[in-house]
């Protein structure tokens, strides 16, 4: 009997999965936000969603899809249920590709965890080194490293339209090294080049360009560099460092994931700023929103 209700649980469970992109399709606001228990949780960390109870997910996806998408294509393709007494831990794997109303087009890939049956997260797992092996910090004991540019970026997004939209963009150029000594203290420095942002509209680069930003004539570089690195187990790390951009400084803490991979080191970072700190507070009317998501994904090869 346990393991004809094992059966009937996963079943119920794909059959939320599939319930999940099909009311996202048809902008059903309604039955989405059903799939959610009163104070679940929706969250996509890299679009800044965080959004908690029905009310507010509801809320959230229809503001998502009728002022920011113009159309979008969703598909769901299963991955790994847990069962453990009442509880269920999921994955599911998540495609969309659609156009944004300001015409640009978007393809993003993430994983989807229904999880203990009290709340749904969404968050950006999807990518090739979901596959490689975490880098236990003892190895590398000893060894010093350099970011590829060429198999490496560095992105950020900018809440702007009150937080209705996103500005999203990139830096073009970067460099970056990691050490690790003999005690296993860790170093990390990466550096970007300011004038090397990009947008995808040349106008809004100059004015990114320019004094009310980054200030790239008088600023060209943005730096960021470790005072403190506390290892988590499992090659996740927290670090602690000053970021320097527009001849400002700011204290800032990023989350880090450093994987083996193919003879070299995948390292993915994600941290939040708030802008004005760094002087960059134009904003009229409050149509720049905070704080700024930054993301790099990097690949570091082996100095000695």
């Amino acid at each position: 009997m346990r393991d004809l209700q094992a059966i009937a649980d996963r079943v119920e469970i794909e059959a939320l999965r599939g319930e999940f992109t099909d009311a996202a399709l048809m902008r059903d606001y309604d039955r989405f936000a059903s799939l959610f228990t009163q104070d679940g949780a929706w969250r996509i960390p890299y679009a800044n969603v965080d959004l908690v109870g029905r009310e507010a997910i509801r809320a959230g996806i229809e503001r998502a899809q009728d002022l920011v998408w113009d159309y979008f294509v969703q598909t769901t393709h299963p991955g790994t249920i847990e069962l453990e007494r009442d509880a269920a831990v999921g994955r599911a794997y998540i495609q969309e590709f659609g156009q944004m109303r300001d015409g640009s087009s978007r393809l993003h890939c993430r994983a989807w965890f229904p999880h203990n049956d009290t709340e749904s997260k969404e968050r950006t797992e999807m990518n090739a080194s979901l596959t490689h092996t975490p880098q236990d910090s003892r190895q590398l004991a000893g060894t010093r490293w350099r970011l590829d540019p060429s198999a490496s970026s560095a992105e950020f997004r900018v809440p702007n339209l009150w937080g209705l939209a996103s500005v999203e963009g990139r830096f073009q150029r970067l460099d970056g090294r990691l050490e690790v000594d003999g005690d296993q203290h860790w170093q990390m420095e990466l550096t970007l080049d300011a004038d090397s942002l990009d947008t995808g509209n040349r106008r809004r680069d100059r004015h990114l360009r320019s004094a009310a930003f980054f200030d790239v004539e008088h600023h060209t570089r943005v730096r960021f560099r470790s005072s403190k690195v506390s290892d988590h187990g499992d090659g996740r790390l927290r670090v602690e460092g000053e970021l320097e951009a527009a001849g400002e400084r700011d204290r800032l803490q990023v989350d880090v994931t450093v994987r083996h991979a193919d003879g070299g080191l995948e390292l993915e970072a994600a941290a939040t700023v708030d802008q004005r700190q760094l002087g960059m507070t134009w904003s009229p009317l409050g149509v720049v929103g905070t704080p700024t998501a930054l993301s790099v994904r990097a690949r570091l090869r082996r100095e000695r």
